[in-house]
């Protein structure tokens, strides 16, 4: 009876902490609809304007969605850009009402909200010990409610809804990893559920960023090892796997395709051939074995806004629309040491910071005295780095000592985890160096959530681990 009365404690506790940081995040932030514009947002409005239902649309400059995005919430003569920040010139702007964009940031605000709230109540639900429970669902939501993840919610970016998906995304696999191993009631059709939800899901997804695509290859993998590891339920779990796995097949090969007939590349390769190619003679030599074109002039340029404007260079021009993205990638594939390493000494500045730089609310517009407290949730520090594989290795010697089933998920989820952070740290990084803060922020915010994720995981493990002599199941 006392067993019964706790877990319902735990329970209306659990509900309560997050009905309470659920109304912290919508009255704390100020106007709902103030977003602020950058020097990105006028390209994803022309991109809109393309017709939504014509291939040029998907070979754009910019990705699909987020201009698809646009064509749903609003007529695209609604948009107006009043507010633009450039924190490159330290010309960083308020929050303002910019007509037509304030549907977008309250629909990056709920998706946010939503997501952050499912991965809570999937951590609470899924952990064991009580304290691990409310543990998690606290962490998590002052990690995604905190300035430090709030702030992208107002920025047409697409930032935000690459987060709040990305962490959707990672609930929703918790539970598909529950529902193949574990006793669950409606198998079947949970699977169906989850998985589905995650087809709908994942296309929009890729194509909000292009270095997103990743996630399909290296995530249809690990579903491969969870079926084969719940070889048993086969008859259960074949025909949503066939479903979900040619679906992702064919949004990857539909993504890599227009990604290629598009010029969304070009200036990226710009970005890095400037900053990772021209200073080492050695990597200039693997080039000029695909053709490319090169005297002392493009040698000699340094930042990539000077190879946009090439127009006595017509014939380095040429190259890169015919040669240059096959010839780069061949060149990342045969040389990745060379980028690991640029990764690895430019890591302590790549964790430098943890908040978007484009606007500084007054203090009365959000909770600035979260900030530093976040903080300690949010590092600076590249420590995840480390301490999340060490924690991946705690959780898979649970996983082989135990042999339970709990054990036997999380050490899934953990190497899943662990494993697309550090790949989507080093896409972003090789993906475009221009900015390249922002963009490997898709690798370090899962490995800063990590760190908070796994030490539940760790410590649930620890304080649940069976009596001796109990038999483990």
């Amino acid at each position: 009876m006392l067993k019964f009365t706790q877990q319902w404690i735990i329970l209306l506790a659990g509900l309560l902490l997050l009905a309470g940081m659920v109304f912290f995040r919508l009255t704390a932030y100020g106007p709902w609809g103030d977003s602020i514009s950058t020097n990105d947002t006028p390209s994803y409005l022309d991109t809109a304007h393309l017709p939504a239902d014509s291939y040029t649309f998907f070979t754009a400059i910019r990705s699909a969605s987020y201009p698809l995005l646009f064509n749903w919430l609003a007529p695209i003569d609604e948009y107006q850009i009043t507010k633009i920040s450039e924190p490159y010139f330290h010309a960083e702007g308020d929050l303002a009402f910019q007509p037509g964009f304030d549907r977008v940031v309250n629909l990056q605000m709920w998706v946010a909200v939503f997501s952050w709230a499912f991965l809570a109540v999937v951590f609470f639900a899924r952990l064991r010990n009580p304290w691990a429970r409310l543990a998690a669902l606290l962490i998590i939501l002052v990690f995604g409610f905190s300035p430090q993840m709030a702030d992208w919610d107002s920025l047409i970016m697409t930032e935000s809804l690459s987060f709040s998906l990305f962490f959707l995304m990672l609930g929703l696999l918790v539970e598909l990893a529950f529902c193949f191993i574990t006793e669950v009631r409606w198998r079947k059709t949970r699977i169906w559920l989850i998985l589905m939800t995650l087809a709908v899901i994942t296309p929009f997804w890729i194509l909000l960023r292009d270095t997103n695509v990743y996630f399909i290859p290296f995530t249809l993998v690990f579903v491969a090892i969870l079926a084969a590891l719940a070889w048993r339920r086969w008859k259960e779990t074949l025909a949503p796997l066939v479903v979900f796995t040619v679906l992702m097949v064919a949004a990857y090969i539909f993504q890599q395709a227009t990604f290629r007939d598009s010029e969304r590349w070009v200036v990226p390769f710009y970005n890095n051939v400037t900053r990772a190619i021209f200073p080492y003679p050695s990597r200039v030599e693997f080039f000029l074995r695909y053709g490319m074109p090169v005297n002392d002039t493009i040698l000699s340029y340094q930042f990539s806004q000077q190879l946009e404007a090439l127009d006595p260079q017509s014939d380095f021009v040429i190259w890169t629309h015919q040669s240059a993205l096959q010839a780069y990638m061949d060149f990342v594939i045969s040389h990745p040491f060379s980028f690991i390493k640029m990764a690895w000494d430019d890591t302590p500045s790549l964790w430098t910071t943890n908040v978007q730089p484009y606007f500084f609310q007054a203090d009365s517009g959000r909770p600035a005295w979260l900030i530093p407290y976040a903080d300690y949730l949010h590092p600076t520090h590249p420590l995840p780095l480390a301490v999340d594989g060490v924690l991946v290795l705690l959780v898979l010697g649970f996983a082989l000592k135990q042999r339970r089933q709990d054990t036997l998920i999380w050490a899934w989820v953990a190497l899943w985890l662990y494993g697309i952070s550090l790949l989507f740290y080093f896409t972003g990084y090789i993906g475009e160096m221009r900015s390249v803060l922002r963009h490997v922020m898709s690798g370090v915010v899962p490995l800063r959530l990590g760190l908070w994720l796994l030490l539940a995981v760790v410590a649930d493990l620890l304080w649940s681990r069976p009596a001796a002599g109990k038999k483990q199941t």
